[in-house]
C-alpha cells in the first residue's frame, strides 16, 4: 500500500508540474465584419506576418511560455490575395510604389506576453535588459488614429479591474466620425491648425483612416498629413514629444506627463482636441487617445492570460 501511494502521488506531481509548464497565454482575434480581414502581425517571427479571416471567423494565436516583449495587431481591408495592397491598413512593406505604405492609424492592439516558465527561460525585455515576468502588458492604442471598431476582453486567474476592463470601442467610424475641423493651434500660437480635417485620404480619393492630431501634424502628405516632425513646435504638444525650437507653452515640457497632459492647467492641447474626445466617448475611456493616456488604456494582468480582439463587435 505504501510503495502504491508513493507511486501515486509521484504521478500526480508530475502531472500539476507538467500541467504548470503547459500554461501558454493566448490571443483569438474575431472577425464579426461583413467582409474579410486580413490581421498584420509584428513580434512573432514563426508565424506569418499576415492572415485572411473570413467573415464570421477566428483566428488564435499561441504565444511561447517564454513571453515576447513586444507584439503588435491590426486589420486590414480590401487586400489582395496575399494580404497586401490593401485599400485600408497597408501601414507595412510591401509599401505602393506611389506614395509609400499609407500612415500607421489602425485600430492596434499591443501586446507584452508575460514569461510562464522556468525564469532562467524567459525571454529579456529589450527595454530593461531584464527577463520577463508573468505579467502581460496590453493596449489598444488610438494614438496615431483609427480604423476599424472593435473590442479586447480578457480571459485570466488575475480578477482586479487593471487587468479585466475591457477595451471597447465598439462604433468607432473612421468613414462618417472622423473629426473634420479639429483645432490643432497649439491654444491659438499656430492658427494655421485651427481648422484640421483628420481624414485620411487614400490615392483613389477614399477614406482609409483617421489621424489622431499628432498622426495629422507628422505623417506622410500623400495621405493628407503635414509631415512635421514630432519635435517641430506646432506638433510636440500632440505628440507628447520634447520640444525642438521655441516652446509655444512655456515653462510646460511635453515629453512628460505632467507637461503633455498638464493637470495644472484643463485645456492642454493633447487630451482637449476633438479627436480625444470622440475617442473616449465612443470608447468609454478604455483606450489610448493620445500617449500620456496611460490611466485610461494601459492594462496589466497577472498569471496565464487570454486575449481576444474582435473586430466591428
Amino acid at each position: 500500500m505504501q510503495t502504491r501511494s508513493i507511486a501515486a502521488f509521484v504521478y500526480l506531481y508530475a502531472t500539476a508540474l507538467t500541467g504548470a509548464l503547459a500554461a501558454e497565454n493566448q490571443l483569438t482575434i474575431v472577425n464579426k465584419c461583413q467582409v474579410p480581414v486580413w490581421i498584420q502581425q509584428d513580434g512573432l517571427p514563426a508565424m506569418k506576418p499576415v492572415i485572411e479571416i473570413p467573415a464570421g471567423k477566428s483566428q488564435s494565436y499561441l504565444i511561447a511560455p517564454k513571453g515576447i516583449a513586444a507584439t503588435r495587431f491590426w486589420p486590414k481591408l480590401g487586400c489582395d490575395s496575399q494580404g497586401n495592397n490593401c485599400a485600408v491598413g497597408q501601414s507595412s512593406t510591401p509599401c505602393p510604389s506611389e506614395g509609400g505604405c499609407a500612415p500607421p492609424v489602425d485600430s492596434k492592439l499591443e501586446v507584452t506576453w508575460g514569461c510562464l516558465t522556468d525564469p532562467s527561460s524567459c525571454a529579456i525585455n529589450p527595454s530593461s535588459k531584464k527577463p520577463l515576468d508573468n505579467a502581460t502588458w496590453f493596449n489598444a492604442s488610438l494614438v496615431d488614429g483609427f480604423t476599424l471598431p472593435f473590442d479586447v476582453t480578457v480571459q485570466s486567474g488575475d480578477k482586479s479591474s487593471d487587468c479585466q476592463t475591457p477595451a471597447t470601442c465598439p462604433a468607432i467610424d473612421y468613414t462618417s466620425a472622423c473629426p473634420t475641423s479639429a483645432d490643432l493651434s497649439t491654444d491659438g500660437h499656430f492658427n494655421a491648425y485651427a481648422k484640421e480635417n483628420l481624414q485620411v485620404i487614400a490615392p483613389n480619393g477614399s477614406v482609409a483612416g483617421c489621424f489622431s492630431p499628432c498622426g495629422k501634424l507628422t505623417f506622410s502628405k500623400f495621405y493628407g498629413g503635414h509631415q512635421l516632425s514630432p519635435n517641430s513646435p506646432q506638433a510636440a504638444f500632440y505628440c507628447c514629444a520634447q520640444v525642438q525650437g521655441t516652446n509655444p507653452l512655456p515653462p510646460l515640457d511635453p515629453s512628460q506627463p505632467q507637461g503633455c497632459t498638464n493637470a495644472q492647467n484643463p485645456t492642454a492641447p493633447a487630451p482637449n482636441t476633438s479627436y480625444v474626445a470622440y475617442v473616449h466617448k465612443s470608447c468609454n475611456k478604455s483606450v489610448y487617445g493620445f500617449a500620456y493616456d496611460d490611466t485610461v488604456g494601459l492594462r496589466v494582468c497577472k498569471g496565464e492570460t487570454a486575449l481576444t480582439f474582435t473586430l466591428c463587435p
